[in-house]
């Protein structure tokens, strides 16, 4: 994407460059997100779009964020998921208006690209990672790559297990069939602190702890090696990447500011290539997966 293919009809092409701007869509879902356009795009780099977690701080999250926009040329995305219109949006739910939030998603890259958007860079914290991973296993043609940071808990590529747990929708995401073979596809890096260790705001059941593990770190190891299982039982090279961040817990602000979030973003979005995405498992700590 380049200032000569911005269409006229297309949000971003209204966007002053340098500014994170609010804007709403027209009609139903009148849903906020927060868009921006760097001076300089560049044709190579998808859009990034960001999904915040369960204190839904879009904007303040996306302002950190603009430096790596910067640095890459691409525009960003950051929908607002409020409360009370969509407090299920972790599960692509349907939200008080009736819509599904990857639904609402789609909707937002229309107004804001229309038909020019292509597949995107996909990112999100705690409940955005949620959101970030289950949108991708349900509309993997969309995701270029995926970097979830610290998710509460995952959709296992499983399909005897009921969805948001495992693949089996029913009728939880009608008209989606998530098909493993296309998701897995997908280059995924996975970020957690080695010190989220906390239970405040996680979900927690007897089955879940069971299945996935008692902490955020757990859970991602956990999802990580069922990922790569799942590309071995088809016959795909894995795509996943782990990475363990020293003296970090749950905090996004901490990653920003002490865990080089921003660095490890821009190693992940910027070489362009895939090959980088199909290496072993990173894990720069004294760490294993079960």
């Amino acid at each position: 994407m380049n200032p000569q293919q911005l269409r006229r009809d297309n949000r971003i092409s209204t966007l002053t460059p340098g500014q994170l701007q609010e804007q709403r869509l027209s009609g139903t879902p009148d849903l906020p997100y927060f868009a921006y356009r760097p001076y300089r795009l560049r044709q190579e780099q998808p859009p990034l779009v960001y999904v915040h977690g369960y204190n839904r701080r879009a904007e303040a999250h996306a302002r950190a964020l603009l430096p790596l926009c910067d640095a890459l040329g691409c525009p960003l995305l950051a929908p607002l998921f409020t409360h009370d219109e969509h407090p299920r949006y972790q599960r692509l739910g349907r939200g008080n208006d009736g819509v599904r939030a990857d639904r609402v998603l789609n909707a937002c890259l229309e107004d804001m690209f229309g038909d020019d958007a292509g597949a995107i860079h996909l990112t999100g914290f705690s409940g955005g990672a949620q959101f970030a991973h289950r949108y991708t296993m349900a509309h993997p043609a969309r995701v270029a790559r995926l970097i979830i940071i610290a998710a509460g808990w995952y959709t296992l590529p499983d399909k005897t297990l009921r969805y948001p747990l495992g693949l089996h929708t029913r009728r939880a995401l009608r008209g989606r069939n998530l098909n493993p073979e296309r998701f897995l596809r997908v280059p995924t890096t996975v970020i957690v602190g080695d010190q989220d260790t906390g239970r405040q705001n996680l979900r927690s059941s007897p089955e879940l702890d069971v299945q996935q593990g008692t902490t955020r770190i757990e859970r991602a190891r956990n999802w990580v090696a069922h990922m790569r299982i799942a590309a071995r039982s088809h016959r795909l090279p894995s795509r996943v990447q782990y990475l363990e961040i020293p003296d970090i817990d749950h905090d996004f602000d901490a990653f920003i500011d002490r865990g080089h979030l921003l660095a490890l973003l821009r190693d992940s979005l910027g070489s362009g290539s895939q090959a980088d995405a199909s290496q072993d498992l990173v894990i720069p700590l004294q760490t294993a997966l079960p």
